[in-house]
This record gives C-alpha cells, structure tokens and sequence, in this order.
C-alpha cells in the first residue's frame, strides 16, 4: 500500500512539473549568423514572431517542442528540454523562389521570366558608402548606367543615361519613377536612406508601358513603408569634401598684351585690338612695368612684368557637404 501510494504521489509530481509554463527567449540566425526577423515561432497553442534583432520570447508549457519557420527558410522543429534560453539557425532553402523585381507600373515578377535586362539595387547596397544622395549611391553599381553633374556648382543636377546617348538633339536621360508615378525632379533631391530598392530597366521593350519618355530606360525607385514592431531609431552623418581636380594649363612665357598700333609706353607694351589674334603679347622679362593708365595724382601704378602662377587655383576653397 505504501508503494502504491509512493508511486502515484511521484506520477502527480510529474503531471504537475510537465503541465508547468515558462518563459523561453531564444534567438533565431540564418547559416552566416545573421538575425532572422519576422520569423513565426509557434509552441502548442502559443504563437509569436521574432523582431529586428532576430529575438523571440514564448510560453512554452512542459517540454513542448517549437516550430520555427520563416520564408527563405526550412522549417525545423526543437525539443525545448526545459532551457529558458535557445538560439536556433535556420537553413536556407533551395527551392525558394528566385528574387523578384518590380517592373513597369510596380508589377512584381520573377527576375527569370522577364525577356529583358533588369537591375536590381537595394537599399543596403545604395547607402554601404554613405553617400549624400541617390545619384552618388548608384555610381559604379550598375553596368551601362552613366551618371554625370550637368555643372559643378554645389548640388550640381544630375544626368542619368543608361547605354549611351541615343539621340544628339532630344532627351537622353532615363525616365525616374518613384512608387508608380513619375519623378521630374532630380534624383538627388532623394534620401538614400528612404529607398528600399531601385530596379533599372534597360531598354525600350522594358517599360513600354510609359510611351516614349522611357525608351532611354526607366529607374524603377520603391520607397521604405512603415512596419510593425519596436520601433528603431538610427543616426548616421556623412561628410563630403570637393576640390578642383584639374584647370586648364595655361602658358607662362608670355603677356597678353601686344598689337599692331603704336606702342603705349616706354616697355614697348601696345594697345590691344580685338579683331586680331594677340593672344601673345611681349615676353615676360622681370621688369618693373605701369600697369593700366596713372592714376588720380599723376602716378603710375609699377608691378613686375612677369606671370602669376596658381592664383586661379587659390580662388576655390574646399567644398564641405555635411549631411546628418
């Protein structure tokens, strides 16, 4: 009788203990260690999704097992074992299908089914260098995209052409669609960091849809939108530098000054005549020369006739763009 009673007092212990809940937080990677987010995990009846950062917290009574699963993913099952804290990897799937592109209007379609050339560039890749705009972002990222400054003043707009110019007198630029409707501003004005991804369409058959504006190509630009969750705040600064990279060589052997007329002074400088090539006047010798007529008392104002070297260069100063 004791052990009967013995056994049935350890049976109940048991009952209670696996009938017990608790907490489990865990954290779910994918192969390379990078957080999963919006992965389901699911125990019994309870279900929740991992957030930003790859991290879940659930309720998981007794020894119940968790499904995890996320697209992209194989699903796997783990047995708990009474642990309150877990880190789960997920696996890649192989038959996941193949990455999408937004095409003209925002129809989404399967990059492999499309009969012409695409690009895809995502946000993570446009900003990676921290660039100050959208134009800058794209340089260099994609093959046959040719992005110029029409000057060089600061926030110089900017000239798009994808696979040469195909016109010597219209419009060469691709056409800029932002969400669905056409952008005709300059692509600079843009936030890199508000873009989520830009698909470029090379060739008129690739966005016929918007006539005759995109036979140069079209840049297809989608927007970030809001997300469920814990909200995350980010900082980032970038500062840019510019200087005149090169000026035109100029010679420095001799003056401008020169002519036909009689001479203007006792250096044989002479007046100058437009209609005449005079680009070359007297060779520079050193010597201490009047510049221009006298002055208000009589006096003449004496500098060296030789060249001045680098003040066009000292004009510019160091452009600094500070973006926060």
């Amino acid at each position: 009788m004791r052990k009967l009673l013995l056994l049935l007092t350890m049976l109940t212990i048991s009952a209670i203990v696996y009938s017990q809940q608790h907490i489990v937080n865990g954290y779910v990677t994918g192969p390379e260690g990078n957080p999963i987010p919006s992965a389901t995990v699911r125990s019994g009846n309870a279900t929740t999704q991992t957030d930003e950062n790859g991290q879940f917290k659930i309720s998981v009574t007794g020894n119940e097992a968790l499904a995890i699963s996320s697209v992209g993913y194989d699903p796997i099952e783990l047995d708990v074992k009474g642990r309150s804290t877990i880190r789960i990897t997920l696996t890649q799937n192989s038959k996941a299908l193949n990455e999408v592109v937004v095409t003209a209007l925002g129809i989404v379609r399967q990059e492999k089914s499309l009969g012409y050339s695409t690009t895809q560039v995502k946000g993570k890749e446009l900003v990676q260098s921290r660039p100050i705009n959208v134009a800058n972002g794209l340089t260099g990222k994609v093959a046959g995209l040719e992005i110029g400054t029409v000057n060089n003043g600061i926030f110089a707009p900017t000239r798009i052409t994808l696979r040469g110019n195909r016109s010597l007198t219209g419009n060469n630029q691709a056409l800029i669609i932002v969400d669905g409707a056409i952008y005709y501003n300059d692509i600079s004005n843009l936030n890199p960091d508000d873009i989520e991804s830009i698909n470029v369409l090379k060739g008129s058959s690739a966005a016929a849809i918007y006539g005759s504006d995109a036979s140069n190509g079209v840049l297809v630009l989608t927007t970030k939108k809001g997300a469920s969750g814990r909200p995350v705040i980010n900082f980032s600064s970038t500062v840019q530098m510019e200087t005149v990279s090169y000026m035109p060589k100029l010679q420095d052997e001799f003056g401008s000054n020169g002519g036909e007329s009689f001479p203007q002074d006792f250096n044989d400088l002479r007046y100058y005549i437009p209609d005449e090539n005079q680009q070359f006047g007297p060779e520079y010798n050193g010597k201490i020369v009047p510049l221009g007529r006298p002055i208000g008392d009589g006096s003449l104002w004496m500098v060296p006739y030789s060249p001045i070297k680098n003040e066009k260069r000292k004009f510019f100063d160091i452009g600094i763009t500070t973006q926060n």
